[in-house]
């Protein structure tokens, strides 16, 4: 499926609203000045609130990216897709320490003048 290239500077949150950083796994292709991120790259989530109805925090620290370029590769590693506006949300998966589900990732800010496949 199409999309547009996520980057560092792409905004993300976890699904209760903690922010999510991209971290760069390569400087070397970049779309406005910062570098894309591939299936590499970690996304990590800091400060997430969220605590079961037993009162365990399980918060999310971490996001599984599933949507990645099946034509385009950055030193092998294929590039992270964000489908178009409206066509859904974020496919990305928002895990906590266990690497259980809890929610799609929100995207809030991202590039849209590199469009993938």
């Amino acid at each position: 499926m199409p999309g547009f290239s996520l980057t560092i500077a792409t905004t993300t949150s976890c699904f209760h609203q903690a922010p999510a950083t991209i971290a760069p796994a390569q400087t070397a292709v970049t779309i406005l000045g910062q570098p894309v991120a591939t299936s590499s790259s970690q996304i990590g989530v800091v400060g997430c609130p969220f605590t079961l109805p037993t009162a365990t925090p399980q918060p999310c620290l971490a996001i599984t990216w599933a949507m990645v370029s099946i034509k385009v590769t950055v030193q092998t590693q294929p590039m992270l897709l964000m489908p178009a506006p409206n066509s859904g949300i974020a496919p990305g998966i928002c895990k906590g320490a266990p690497q259980l589900p809890q929610g799609p990732a929100m995207v809030k800010v991202n590039q849209i003048k590199v469009f993938a496949t």
